[in-house]
C-alpha cells in the first residue's frame, strides 16, 4: 500500500513545500492539487524543476486532483476543457504521475 498525502492537507502551502512536508511526515506519495501545480507553473517555473524534489524527498506523484467541471457542454467551454486537459496531461506525463482525477459539476442537473 502507498501512503499518500493529499495536497488539501496543506491548503495554503505551495507544491514544493507539499513535497517536503509529505516526506518529513512519513508519506510515500503526494496527491497534487491542480491549483498548486498550475500556480507554480504560472509563476514561470518549469515542471521539470519538480522532478529533483520528488527524487530528493523520495515522494511519488500519484495523482493530480483534479480536472474540474468535465461535464461542460457549451462549445466555448468544451474548448477550454480540452485545453485544460491537454495541459494537465502534459504535466502529468513529465512528472510521471499516472492519474488525473476528474470532477463533475452540477451543470447537467435538470437537463434532459
Amino acid at each position: 500500500m502507498t501512503i499518500t498525502m493529499h495536497g488539501i492537507t496543506t491548503m495554503y502551502s505551495n507544491i514544493k513545500t507539499d513535497i517536503r512536508i509529505a516526506s518529513e511526515s512519513g508519506y510515500d506519495a503526494l496527491e497534487i492539487l491542480e491549483s498548486k501545480i498550475l500556480r507554480y507553473l504560472d509563476c514561470g517555473f518549469k515542471v521539470q524543476e519538480l522532478m529533483p524534489l520528488f527524487e530528493k524527498y523520495n515522494i511519488l506523484p500519484v495523482c493530480i486532483n483534479a480536472l474540474k467541471d468535465i461535464d461542460r457542454y457549451i462549445f466555448k467551454e468544451k474548448r477550454e476543457l480540452v485545453s485544460e486537459t491537454e495541459r494537465l496531461c502534459a504535466i502529468s506525463e513529465l512528472i510521471k504521475c499516472p492519474t488525473i482525477q476528474l470532477n463533475l459539476s452540477s451543470r447537467l442537473e435538470g437537463k434532459p
